[in-house]
């Protein structure tokens, strides 16, 4: 049962103007502004133009507070990527995508000897909206891309979703040169050749890099999420054939943060998700009063992965990074807003001004030497 029919439509669109109305504010984005962000990426359900079925859990009204976002972001010189992130039927299952469950987004269906996938097409319809609505004189010039789904999972056919990417790309086109993100869909490297200049321009592939959801990154060690972000990850990145922009990353080494597996679920950290084996406590991951996991080594070390991290997500043919996310509610490791007040982010972006880099980055130096899989010596996509 969704949480429409328990509480009603009412209730539900009171609430969730509450929350549109209070979680960010005007004041958080001139902090970012402030602090040398210069792009906003916005998630946005295929729901936010009012496209919502009888039948759907959905409740509109968002639409004004994107508007009012937006008109921030304007009015402190940010600029916007819309990101289509949740897909009629789901592309990827995560609660995310707007509900948690099967992958329906590649549904078809023969019509006189026709494959037709209905989700996709309906898909195709919201962003050609999104893009008419938000290219109009009001927004023209802040809204200066828009990312045509986030995450559509692996398991489908990559023809499917370079067929919908060919097709929304041509749909953007007409509005414009503005910039088209496309997902990696969880497959970095099957882009070779894939909407290359001349042909095509203005494309960035999105990929997203987080240490918290396989076995094989919760078992490193502190020194070995430095030495991975410089050794592995940056050079993947610099020399990919094709403009790359890391959509979402952050600071999180273990997967503690209440739900992010999913409602009702635990963490892999605890051994308490899927087949996953204990690698520690989440007692105090998310507690800064938790002075024996928040120690002044453990804010050292957020501080040097955030910039080794911006170093790696800055280089090459690398447009920049998105922060995943800019306010959390107890989540600190995610919360750019939270490691701008505690200086685990830096206030000056520039590369010069910050402190580390991956070139002086050494494998197993002071900041980085204690495996926090112990909260006890040390102290959250």
């Amino acid at each position: 049962m969704d949480i429409l029919s328990t509480i009603g439509t009412g209730n539900c669109k009171r609430q969730l103007e509450k929350h549109w109305d209070t979680w960010i504010v005007e004041e958080d984005i001139e902090t970012v502004a402030n602090a040398g962000i210069n792009h906003l990426r916005i998630p946005v359900g295929y729901w936010i133009m009012g496209d919502i079925d009888e039948d759907e859990p959905w409740v509109d009204g968002d639409l004004y507070y994107l508007e009012r976002a937006i008109g921030w972001a304007r009015k402190y010189g940010l600029y916007v990527v819309l990101d289509l992130h949740c897909a009629p039927g789901s592309q990827n299952g995560f609660d995310n995508s707007g509900r948690k469950g099967p992958i329906d987004w590649d549904d078809s269906t023969v019509i006189n000897n026709a494959t037709i996938f209905p989700n996709i097409e309906r898909t195709l319809q919201v962003v050609s909206q999104l893009v008419d609505y938000f290219t109009s004189s009001t927004y023209n010039g802040t809204v200066v891309a828009f990312e045509l789904v986030n995450e559509a999972f692996v398991t489908i056919d990559i023809n499917i979703v370079k067929q919908f990417y060919t097709e929304g790309y041509h749909l953007i086109r007409k509005y414009g040169p503005l910039a088209v993100v496309i997902g990696d869909s969880f497959r970095f490297g099957a882009w070779d050749n894939f909407m290359f200049p001349p042909d095509y321009t203005h494309v960035w592939i999105d990929t997203h890099v987080y240490h918290v959801f396989s076995e094989e990154r919760l078992s490193m060690s502190r020194s070995e999420h430095i030495t991975f972000t410089c050794q592995d990850v940056k050079p993947e990145v610099a020399v990919a054939p094709v403009s790359i922009l890391v959509g979402e990353w952050s600071l999180a080494t273990t997967d503690c943060t209440k739900w992010l597996n999913g409602y009702g679920t635990g963490a892999r950290w605890e051994g308490r998700f899927s087949d996953s084996r204990q690698h520690g406590s989440c007692d105090g991951v998310s507690d800064l009063k938790n002075y024996t996991y928040w120690t002044p080594d453990y804010y050292a070390f957020l501080r040097q992965f955030a910039e080794v991290q911006m170093d790696a997500y800055e280089s090459g043919s690398s447009a920049g990074w998105f922060f995943w996310t800019l306010k959390t509610e107890n989540a600190p490791q995610w919360n750019y807003l939270l490691g701008l007040e505690q200086g685990w982010i830096p206030r000056n972006l520039t590369r010069g001004a910050r402190s580390r880099v991956c070139s002086d980055t050494i494998p197993g130096d002071s900041v980085g030497s204690t495996d926090i899989s112990n909260p006890s010596s040390s102290r959250n996509p």
